[in-house]
């Protein structure tokens, strides 16, 4: 095996449903990884690997700069350590959801655990990985999110990652099976989601949405499009400059 290879087994029942997910979502999660550890240099991967008779697949990286594959072959098997026991996600919202996406073909009758193998270590997960774990203190509210549908995923229930655009993290939303076309059609468009949200205590931000009601696609605002603003309010020469307005509406507050 090739030195820094990167494993994925499957383990317990696989269809090639599972197994042709699973291979889709093991590329997206390694493409986000070299994309953020590698701050732009490009590597090659290719598969090296093909286990006869069980879903195990194994890939190798070539890149320019010396290391680059070591040090994404780390982050791969220290996020399987993570997950596996649990603790606290060491990278990116982004590769967060990959590797949600890559567990979440884990189920009772069908694929059993998740392993990530490099080097001679191994990480096995028995559980999918959820992003965005609400603390217990978490504030529940019914309301609205806006955002950009980042991913959508069909299997054991319809589920879309949104970015919010105030501080750039995922919401995951939990949807209707009926809301299903709707959420793919929405991909990469923004959206505005209505439902019972889950908010961090201490930022107010959005964490994930559920009991869904209503979604509603936004048309993208046009370049400029400011400017129709400009009359809205009724001046009259006489009238304070807005900047004195503003200050008297403030101070009334």
């Amino acid at each position: 095996m090739a030195e820094n290879a990167l494993t994925l087994t499957l383990e317990g029942e696989v269809s090639l449903e599972d197994y042709a997910d699973s291979l889709r979502n093991f590329s997206s999660l390694i493409e986000e990884l070299s994309k953020e550890i590698g701050e732009g240099i490009h590597i090659d991967w290719d598969i090296s690997g093909l286990a006869t008779g069980s879903a195990v697949t194994t890939i190798a990286g070539t890149a320019q700069v010396e290391g680059l594959v070591t040090r994404v072959a780390q982050a791969y098997i220290t996020i399987g350590e993570h997950v596996a026991a649990g603790k606290p996600f060491p990278y990116s919202d982004r590769i967060a959801n990959r590797v949600e996406e890559l567990t979440g073909v884990i189920c009772e009758d069908g694929v059993s655990g998740v392993i990530f193998s490099v080097n001679g270590q191994r990480a096995a997960i028995y559980e999918p990985f959820e992003i965005s774990v609400p603390p217990p203190d978490a504030l529940e509210s019914v309301g609205t999110i806006t955002g950009v549908v980042e991913t959508v995923s069909v299997r054991g229930g319809v589920k879309a990652t949104v970015y919010d655009p105030i501080f750039d993290k995922a919401i995951r939303c939990f949807l209707r099976k009926e809301d299903e076309q709707f959420i793919i059609n929405a991909l990469r468009h923004r959206v505005v989601i209505a439902g019972r949200i889950t908010r961090d205590p201490e930022t107010g931000r959005a964490l994930r949405v559920r009991d869904v009601r209503s979604l509603k696609v936004v048309d993208p605002v046009a370049p400029g499009s400011y400017r129709k603003a400009a009359g809205a309010i009724p001046f009259d020469p006489d009238d304070d400059p807005p900047e004195v307005q503003i200050r008297r509406m403030r101070d009334a507050s």
